[in-house]
Order: C-alpha cells, then sequence, then structure tokens
C-alpha cells in the first residue's frame, strides 16, 4: 500500500494519509459493535500502521547519503 500514494503526492502527504487513516479506524471501534466489522478494521489498521514505517523507511532511504546509510540504519533499527 506504500509506493501508490507516494508517487503522486511525496513522503510526508503518504504519511499523514496513513496515519489519519489508521486513527479514524481506531476511534470506529467505539462507534460500531459488531465482530466481522472489527476484523476489517483491525486488517485496515494494520496496513495502515505498515504503511507508516514503510513511508518512513523511504523517507530516510531518500535523505541519507551512501556514506551515511550503515550508520543511519543502526540507530533506527536501535543498534
Amino acid at each position: 500500500m506504500g509506493p501508490p500514494p507516494l508517487g503522486s503526492s511525496g513522503h510526508a502527504r503518504a504519511f499523514a494519509a496513513f496515519t489519519a487513516t489508521g486513527a479514524i479506524g481506531l476511534l470506529a471501534h467505539m462507534l460500531i459493535v459488531d465482530p466481522t466489522a472489527w476484523a476489517v478494521m483491525r486488517v485496515a489498521t494494520g496496513l495502515c500502521v505498515a504503511g507508516c514505517y514503510t513511508e518512513i523507511e523511504a523517507w530516510l532511504q531518500a535523505k541519507v547519503t551512501n556514506q551515511t546509510r550503515g550508520a543511519d540504519h543502526g540507530r533506527l533499527s536501535g543498534r
């Protein structure tokens, strides 16, 4: 789900769209009491989280240089 929004609008807007969609899904859990709907919302929220991580990774890849790429990935992964 990451690349299509990124191609036309940029990293920041794609990240904002994934974040907002995920937040709407979380808030919808309080409004809808149906196990099937909850399952669909959980899947959608999970895809939004995955999209956020993909956007962050792509954003960082676009910003770092070849000389600092390894150190930056180490900081990102907490090592």
